[in-house]
């Protein structure tokens, strides 16, 4: 049996009469430039997006170009977004008038790494386009309040999330200023051709937006501003209207494939199958796996009648459009892993390096962290006098953590004499030596393995529980690496 990337006859055979008929009244109202097919659409989206606003446009890249516009960005300011994505995200940074800053992903989820975007701002910094990638949203709370903190605006990038829900909530418009649509055919709501749209819970940036779409003004030769020829026209808002009533079952049965294909590929020795964090609802535009021989795998299973396809082959910053940046595959190193052709004989957990995102413009308090940090793991097994020193950063001893063991974080902040310890997972302990790694220097040679799970019991430290999302441990604003002891402590009965 062949299966194919995708199959949008099927999709429309199963639908046909609905799209015909659609088609077929475009024709007969002779609506084929905005008019009520897409006044329709723009309401019906808005409606399945929980939002106030949709302002259509012709594709998913003017929906970002509209909306950083709107957004009044210009020459010399600079925004963050992800290095794994499709090369939209940062073409149209570039296109708006700013510097494009790429931050690495987090290493688990595709979406962005939270420490790198706090390491990437600086007083140019306006805004955060976050990517949620494949599907599933990155992390909405953090990435608000990182930018709440440095009053920067968000553009989320929902071009493969459509209905995918953060904590309950509809990813899009409900979280940041804006979130932009791709409708490209073979999205999880594609049209029969090119289209895309941009939604929003603020009247005045939707106005906006609809003007820079449509030269400069809403109404025929009344132009108050200079815009742009990006209309969507009505045959495609036609059929996505008719494809929109079955979007939340075609959603619900991606989900269930999803839950096939892990429970099969979970079995499989070296395939690491899609990482879904807490809280967070994938809609699985793409079902994404890793493994160490990714083109030899590619290249049976396609042999074998089912069609695979790499998404993205290039880290966007080692692109050559990029080149001007100079930037180095050991700045993204889970973009570049996740990407990179040199990459496919690695582990999945290899070791990383720092990740700024900015090359030798790296914000110059994560370099003086760098050159006083002190990692150290600690044994204070109950066979031990006391505790022993394990290894310090540097060392390229292999650290086993037996059996019987738990490994504890412990946070002390000397100067206000502050002190928390954490019981931790295996899961979370490689996450937050992950990102230990990304964002410092010394931690980048580290090389650490596990036996078994250990238990995680106690992880709140100024109110902020760390189970919830471990990369806070590193980022958290009052914490700095010289402040972090990992210790393997107390036996597990686990």
């Amino acid at each position: 049996m062949a299966v194919p990337y995708a199959d949008l006859q099927l999709q429309y055979q199963s639908i046909k009469g609905e799209i015909d008929a659609a088609i077929a009244g475009v024709i007969r109202d002779n609506a084929f430039i905005r008019g009520s097919y897409v006044d329709a659409f723009e309401r019906e989206f808005a409606a399945a997006a929980e939002v106030a606003h949709c302002v259509s446009c012709a594709n998913g890249t003017d929906a970002l170009y509209l909306a950083m516009r709107a957004l009044k960005v210009k020459p010399g300011d600079e925004v963050i977004t992800t290095a794994h994505s499709w090369i939209s995200t940062a073409a149209m940074i570039t296109h708006s008038g700013a510097t494009v800053v790429f931050c690495d992903t987090d290493g688990a989820t595709f979406t962005i790494d939270l420490a790198a975007i706090e390491a990437a701002i600086t007083p140019r910094t306006v805004g955060i386009i976050p990517v949620h990638l494949y599907g599933q949203p990155a992390d909405m709370d953090a990435i608000m309040a990182i930018a709440q903190k440095h009053k920067l605006w968000v553009i989320e990038d929902c071009a493969q999330a459509h209905l995918a829900r953060y904590k309950g909530r509809m990813v899009g418009g409900t979280f940041g200023e804006a979130a932009t649509y791709s409708f490209y055919p073979g999205k999880n709501l594609g049209a029969m051709g090119d289209a895309g749209a941009v939604v929003t819970n603020d009247a005045a940036l939707a106005e906006q937006m609809a003007m820079l779409a449509r030269h400069g003004g809403l109404v025929k030769h009344q132009h108050h501003i200079e815009g742009i020829n990006s209309r969507l026209d009505g045959m495609q808002a036609a059929i996505l209207s008719a494809k929109l009533p079955h979007l939340a079952a075609w959603t619900a049965a991606r989900q269930a494939a999803a839950e096939v294909y892990d429970a099969g590929l979970n079995q499989i020795e070296d395939v690491a199958v899609p990482e879904v964090a807490p809280a967070r609802s994938h809609v699985y535009h793409l079902y994404t796996i890793r493994h160490p021989r990714r083109d030899a795998l590619a290249a049976h299973l396609n042999a074998n009648g089912v069609q695979t396809a790499i998404n993205y082959p290039t880290a966007l910053p080692l692109l050559p459009a990029y080149a001007r940046f100079e930037h180095r595959p050991e700045q993204f190193p889970n973009a570049h892993r996740d990407q990179g052709p040199d990459s496919l004989a690695a582990d999945v957990r290899r070791d990383h390096a720092p990740a700024a995102g900015r090359g030798d413009r790296a914000d110059p308090e994560v370099l003086i962290a760098t050159a006083t940090t002190r990692l150290t793991l600690w044994s204070s097994a109950p066979e031990q006098q006391g505790s022993q020193e394990l290894f310090q950063i540097g060392s390229r001893e292999q650290v086993a953590l037996q059996p019987g063991r738990t490994c504890r974080l412990e946070i002390c902040r000397l100067i206000a004499d502050q002190k928390a310890a954490f019981d931790v997972d295996r899961k979370t302990f490689q996450q937050i030596i992950d990102h230990a790694r990304r964002r410092f220097a010394p931690v980048a040679d580290l090389p650490i393995s596990f036996n078994r799970p250990f238990r995680m019991e106690r992880a709140v430290f100024e109110g902020v529980d760390m189970r919830a999302d471990p990369a806070k441990l590193i980022g958290h604003p009052v914490v700095k690496l010289a402040d972090v002891r990992l210790l393997v402590e107390t036996p597990c009965d686990a």
